[in-house]
């Protein structure tokens, strides 16, 4: 269905041709970072496989392998042609065809941000983090990274800062 606000002469046919907004923003390690244009707060600290904390565990934070990051660690929307590894699955998936599976609305996924070092997706937030990063009993040192925000990112309230 189309529609027309004629008092701006808005119509529903042009909000379709309006392109998503890139981004992409550096992620320092052992430091905290607050993204302005996303409304983002983003913790990362190094720990032990010993000090993991599980009951602090949830959608917004995460532990990686430490050493399995290559070069930087950085956020950004998807992208066409992404693909990931999910944790608990097989082989590579196409991020399309994990927010088909997940139900993710179409409107919500370009919102998602996604984890990403220098090579691969680490995480995409809120959901699904890599196989290729999960810790394992070789792990010796840990990323912790917790996203905090107000706004709601397909389809999911995020913790209050």
């Amino acid at each position: 269905r189309s529609w027309c606000d004629w008092s701006s002469d808005v119509c529903s046919s042009d909000l379709r041709k309006v392109k998503k907004k890139d981004y992409l923003y550096e992620i320092p390690i052992e430091d905290t970072i607050y993204i302005e244009d996303l409304g983002l707060k983003i913790s990362t600290e190094l720990t032990t496989v010993d000090n993991i904390d599980f009951n602090s565990m949830n959608s917004f934070t995460k532990y990686f392998d430490f050493n399995k990051i290559n070069g930087k660690l950085y956020i950004r929307n998807r992208k066409n042609g992404d693909r990931f590894f999910p944790y608990g699955m097989e082989g590579s998936k196409k991020i399309k065809d994990y927010f088909i599976d997940e139900k993710i609305p179409k409107d919500k996924r370009d919102e998602i941000p996604i984890l990403i070092d220098n090579e691969n997706i680490i995480w995409i937030v809120g959901y699904r983090i890599s196989n290729l990063y999960k810790i394992t009993e070789c792990t010796e040192k840990v990323l912790k990274i917790s996203f905090n925000n107000i706004q709601i990112w397909g389809g999911v309230r995020w913790k209050t800062l």
